[in-house]
Parts: C-alpha cells; sequence; structure tokens
C-alpha cells in the first residue's frame, strides 16, 4: 500500500471520528454556541420537536393550539412546538410584565444570522433594530390568529397571519429560519 493511500486513509478515518464526536456532543456544542445570546434566566428550556410531527399533515392547528400543547403544569414544555419557553417558578412579586406566562421566546440560530436577515427584510419592514425584528418574529409565532402547518419540504413550523401578512418559519429545532412580508400573501404560505 502507497503512502499516499494510507494518508487518504487515515484521513477518511479522522473525519468519521470529527463526525462522530461531533453527533455524540452536539447538544453540549451548541449550547456553548448558543451562550450569551440573550438568555437571562436559567430557567429557560429549548424544547426540540424533531420527530414529534412525523407523519402529520394536520395544518389546521392554530399556534394557540401549539402553545396550549408545549406547556404542562409543571412549568416544562413538550416537544410539540419548539422554541425558548421561560417558566417562572418563584412566587408572585406583584410586579405587571407584558407577555403571557405561556409565550415562547423564538431566537434565530445565531447573531450573525439575526443580522443577515434584518439586513434584508427587517430595515425594509421598519424595524429600528435586529432585536425588534427578532421579537416581532416571536410575537407572529405566539400570535393565536397565525396560521400554521409543516412544511412540505423539511417539516419545518410556517406561520402566516393575514391581517399583517407576516410569514416566519421555525426550524425543527426551534429556531427562527427568516420572516418577511411576502409579496403573493397567503398564497406564498399555502405552497409551503
Amino acid at each position: 500500500m502507497s503512502i499516499k493511500n494510507k494518508k487518504y486513509i487515515l484521513s477518511v478515518i479522522v473525519v468519521a471520528v470529527l463526525i462522530v464526536l461531533y453527533l455524540v456532543f452536539q447538544d453540549k456544542i451548541d449550547a456553548i454556541l448558543n451562550e450569551g445570546q440573550g438568555n437571562e434566566s436559567n430557567q429557560t428550556v429549548i424544547v426540540d420537536g424533531t420527530g414529534q410531527n412525523a407523519g402529520s399533515q394536520d395544518s389546521g392547528n392554530t399556534a394557540a393550539d401549539n402553545q396550549t400543547a408545549a406547556g404542562n403544569s409543571d412549568g416544562t414544555a413538550d416537544a410539540q412546538n419548539p422554541g425558548t419557553t421561560t417558566s417562572d417558578n418563584s412566587s408572585d412579586n406583584g410586579s405587571v410584565t407584558d407577555t403571557p406566562a405561556d409565550y415562547v421566546t423564538y431566537k434565530f440560530r445565531s447573531k450573525k444570522l439575526l443580522d443577515q436577515h434584518y439586513e434584508k427584510h427587517g430595515k425594509e419592514m421598519g424595524f429600528a433594530s435586529a432585536a425588534d425584528y427578532e421579537k416581532a418574529a416571536s410575537d407572529v409565532v405566539n400570535n393565536p390568529d397565525a396560521l400554521n402547518k409543516i412544511e412540505k419540504e423539511d417539516g419545518d413550523y410556517v406561520y402566516y397571519v393575514e391581517a399583517t401578512n407576516e410569514f416566519v418559519i421555525v426550524s425543527t429545532d426551534g429556531y427562527i429560519r427568516t420572516y418577511f412580508l411576502p409579496s403573493a400573501g397567503k398564497s406564498y404560505y399555502d405552497r409551503q
């Protein structure tokens, strides 16, 4: 066996080992990469919806249905609706909040992706900052009037508010993929 063949075989083995290591430690790697992206509470939970709706083509569910299914009485969330949910197990201090207790905060996978989407869509939508754009996308997903279904192509969650023509896609692992105003309106949502 030549040296060239040995190097090739060794490189294939190294790549295979790296892939296996990544798959084994993927959750820890994601947690490290997402650290410091605005999670102010250690009570925040990422919910993975992969496979929970496998084979389900029911597009009649509303965001309110998914929110109800996502919340358990113990403050945890089912894996049917991905995202970050914050549960407050502390005693009530009498403060008033502007978000409901079952509000799920959705984020872009990285600051870079958020910034790219804000530049592409957020500015033309009139948002003053990338954070405002991201919050508005999360609001669409939490809107009880939003139509939602599972995307035919890759199983991601698709949300559309007819009254405002807002369109959001959330990945199966709970991250915002995009948020914009489709020029084709509801027919764009229907094609997904």
